[in-house]
């Protein structure tokens, strides 16, 4: 029996299809690549540009919180007290916004009647009054500024330690109430409130600022009714083709307490 086995019409693949084939899938599979490299570049856009979105909206949220509260128990702070509610400045780049009011309402009433010249009050409060703080004592006919040098409970009652004498006599039942400072800075795309950052990658913080009659200057002025914010933040990473995406919030803040102040 002949077991020899008949091998035509079994020919493998010529050297010039295999390299034919090579070239179609090299060429498929740079595509593949191609199109996975867009795609992964996309995202990474897209998940930058959401975090500069995100950044933006809370840090501008708590911003405005802060801008819109300015003056807050200040009725009887003149500007001779050289205590504004609000003050901007900026150099070399830093920008700082100062804030002043009673932000944490911490206040009480005075306990008994204080004297022009003396430099102690008796408060019916908690010892939530700070040392360093500054205090309002106003008596709707008289008020004044002051300096906690001291604190200490007596008999249920905070006497409070001021660092100068009363220029006028206040009686009892007299508001005090403690006028917080609240520093937000700009440097370098970190923005600080109170020396804590809040976020990182801010590009740009553009303040205008609104007096009674309308005008818009760059600087506030004693009537300031509102201020115009943007606030620009950018992704962390860059794109080579877009390495400053970025997401601006812009808002208009009525700094609602200063209407009423005097």
């Amino acid at each position: 029996m002949n077991h020899a086995r008949n091998n035509q019409g079994e020919q493998g693949f010529s050297l010039i299809e295999m390299l034919v084939a090579i070239a179609i899938s090299g060429t498929i599979l740079g595509s593949m690549v191609g199109a996975m490299t867009a795609q992964g570049r996309s995202a990474s856009y897209q998940q930058g540009l959401a975090d500069a979105q995100l950044t933006s909206r809370a840090i501008g949220y708590l911003f405005q919180q802060d801008v819109r509260m300015a003056g807050y128990g200040m009725l009887g702070v003149g500007a001779e007290t050289g205590l504004s509610a609000l003050a901007y400045e900026t150099q070399n780049g830093r920008q700082e916004l100062t804030l002043r009011g009673a932000f944490g309402d911490i206040r009480g009433v005075l306990m008994a009647s204080a004297s022009s010249g003396s430099s102690t009050i008796e408060v019916s409060a908690g010892p939530d009054f700070g040392v360093g703080e500054v205090v309002l004592i106003d008596s709707g006919m008289s008020s004044e500024m002051g300096v906690i040098a001291g604190l200490q409970v007596v008999g249920g009652a905070l006497q409070i330690q001021l660092e100068t004498s009363l220029e006028h006599q206040y009686p009892m039942g007299t508001k005090v109430i403690e006028i917080e400072e609240v520093l937000w800075v700009l440097d370098n795309g970190v923005f600080r409130r109170n020396g804590s950052v809040m976020g990182d990658n801010l590009r740009e913080l553009q303040l205008d600022f609104i007096a009674e009659d309308g005008e818009t200057t760059a600087t506030p002025g004693p009537d300031l009714r509102a201020v115009q914010i943007s606030l620009r933040s950018a992704q962390a990473t860059g794109l080579p083709d877009n390495p400053e995406a970025s997401s601006v919030m812009q808002t208009e803040v009525n700094v609602r307490n200063l209407a009423f102040r005097f």
